[in-house]
């Protein structure tokens, strides 16, 4: 009885959490860059897919070397 007690109200902090952290990161990422208009946001989709494009080089050279 214990243990569902503690499985229940972990599920509901992390949910919180969650949908806290969302919100947050959607003012970090969407309003910040509008704020500095059209060359802000442009230059944030182009860091965010360099990074991307960066992570997918790195998996490349790690699945081919490993």
């Amino acid at each position: 009885m214990d243990s569902t007690t503690q499985n229940q109200t972990n599920e509901i902090y992390t949910e919180t959490i969650g949908e806290n952290n969302l919100s947050k990161n959607l003012k970090i990422y969407l309003l910040n860059p509008l704020s500095m208009g059209l060359v802000g946001f442009a230059a944030f989709f182009w860091i965010d897919n360099i990074h991307k494009f960066i992570q997918l080089y790195i998996w490349i050279v790690r699945y081919l070397f490993t």
